[in-house]
């Protein structure tokens, strides 16, 4: 979970500072196909914020298709 970074100190939501970090991470080759990614649970344990904030993150990457949910699973990258 290195690739995620989150400022409490600067303007930018952290929904967006996550979703960022995790898109960096793709467009960066840090996180492939297929790559599963951290829990909501394990975000919100690394940086002590609320799981809306963790959800509103990866809806935002789900929509841009970036990466993709699948149940009793976990959540992947897709590009």
């Amino acid at each position: 979970m290195d690739y995620i970074f989150v400022d409490k100190m600067i303007t930018v939501p952290i929904y967006k500072q996550i979703a960022n970090s995790i898109s960096d991470a793709i467009h960066q080759g840090q996180l492939k196909y297929n790559d599963k990614l951290p829990t909501e649970k394990e975000i919100c344990r690394t940086f002590s914020i609320s799981p809306t904030v963790v959800k509103m993150a990866y809806e935002s990457l789900i929509s841009s298709h970036m990466i993709k949910r699948i149940k009793g699973k976990g959540t992947f990258v897709t590009n």
